[in-house]
């Protein structure tokens, strides 16, 4: 998914907890648990849009589950309202 978005945007920034093994030109990556809603309001700030490609389906236990799927999604929007209210923003999400 990730070559398909970078040829459409100038810039990509993939946060997550962890390190892609390589970047593009076009890409950054930044460390983050957006289930933690200061590092989701932190990194998010400044983002135009949120494509949310990450999720749990098993192999293990519901509070891992509940933490990435459920919280995680949940923080997108909050985190970007935290931002620049004069600046409009996007907001999508995909699993």
């Amino acid at each position: 998914m990730r070559p398909l978005l970078r040829q459409h945007v100038e810039h990509l920034s993939l946060i997550d907890i962890h390190e892609p093994e390589e970047l593009a030109e076009n890409e950054s990556f930044v460390r983050a648990d957006l289930s933690r809603l200061d590092e989701a309001t932190a990194v998010l700030r400044g983002i135009d849009g949120v494509v949310h490609l990450a999720g749990i389906a098993s192999g293990v236990d519901m509070n891992t589950i509940l933490q990435a799927n459920v919280l995680g999604t949940f923080n997108h929007p909050d985190g970007k309202r935290t931002g620049d209210q004069n600046e409009h923003r996007d907001h999508a999400q995909g699993a």
